[in-house]
Order: structure tokens, then C-alpha cells, then sequence
């Protein structure tokens, strides 16, 4: 078994898989993967001990990381080019969209002071009418 993960956005510019329409884009990126795919085959050939008990066909997984849509391929489809070479043709890419790495900063949008003034909105809205004079040190947004 040859398990491999990559990511489409670290293609190198001469593929082309950056430029043109959105089939011409699928097509480069097919490429691109026939040719990942290749050598994987190359290293499970190189994995073979001839024990008879090893399968004949390798199990290959690539797991294909992308941000743009148009780079995912139908997994299936795929795999009939590697049906008889190959013992999970249909299984071979799993497509997995990349997520996008966030800092704690850009998560807290909201400032501080802000956030005091809900604390001191939702305190004065527990209490009582005429018990509470929170109201009056609250700021406005």
C-alpha cells in the first residue's frame, strides 16, 4: 500500500493548472494527478517481495488537498485509467478541501470594551427596573 497526500495550491506554475477555462484547468490537473499517480505505482512496484501471499495489484491512496472547486476530478472516473493496474481504481484520490489557517486575531473581531458593554447590557437585564444602575456607565457601539 503507497499512501501519499498533496496539495493542489503547491503545484508547480509550469503545470498550468492556475490559467485558463474551467475544463482546461480539469484537464491539467487530471495531468497532474496521472502523473502522481505514476509514480506511486513505480514505488509499489519497488515494494514487491514476491511472497505469494502479496497481492499482485497495490492499494494506492493520494489524497488531493485544493481550494478551488474546479480542481476536484470525479474520483471514479478517475480511477478507470488505473483499472487493471491497480487494486482500488475507484478509491485511489480522495479529495479533501483545504481549510484555510486562522490566527486567534482574525477570530476576535469584536474589542474588548465591546465585549464589556454586552456583560454589563445582559447584567442590567437581570436584574430589576429600579435595582440596577448599570445603565448608565454602559458605552455605545
Amino acid at each position: 500500500m503507497v499512501f501519499k497526500t498533496m496539495s493542489i495550491d503547491n503545484a508547480p506554475a509550469s503545470s498550468g493548472i492556475y490559467s485558463g477555462n474551467e475544463q482546461a484547468v480539469r484537464t491539467k490537473v487530471e495531468k497532474y494527478l496521472k502523473d502522481a499517480v505514476e509514480d506511486m505505482l513505480e514505488e509499489a512496484q519497488g515494494k514487491l517481495t514476491g511472497h505469494p501471499d502479496q497481492p499482485t495489484l497495490p492499494l494506492l491512496r493520494l489524497r488531493v488537498e485544493y481550494s478551488d472547486e474546479a480542481h476536484m476530478l470525479a474520483p471514479g472516473r478517475f480511477g478507470n485509467n488505473f483499472y487493471d493496474r491497480v487494486a482500488n481504481p475507484s478509491d485511489i484520490l480522495l479529495f479533501r478541501r483545504k481549510v484555510l489557517d486562522k490566527t486567534k486575531a482574525d477570530e476576535s473581531d469584536f474589542a474588548a470594551e465591546h465585549m464589556d458593554n454586552l456583560r454589563l447590557i445582559h447584567a442590567q437585564s437581570r436584574c430589576g427596573a429600579n435595582s440596577c444602575f448599570l445603565l448608565h456607565s454602559v458605552k455605545t457601539f
